[in-house]
């Protein structure tokens, strides 16, 4: 592999994986999916984040609160 198509790819968590590091609960990744909050990408039938993105979205919303 070369180095280009390694610095390219990136590694995408889970749900669950989101759940566990931000203690919350599956639904409340879910719910933050449908209000627009979080940016999931389809891998088949599963979902699957950025976890920069995921961070900047928690941080967006605990600035909110």
């Amino acid at each position: 592999m070369a180095k280009n198509e390694a610095d390219e790819r990136r590694e995408y968590s889970s749900t669950k994986d989101i759940s566990l590091n931000w203690g919350v609960s599956e639904r409340t990744v879910r719910n933050l999916v449908q209000r627009g909050v979080l940016t999931p990408y389809r891998v088949g039938r599963q979902l699957r984040f950025n976890p920069a993105e995921v961070e900047a979205a928690f941080r967006r919303e605990a600035a909110a609160r």
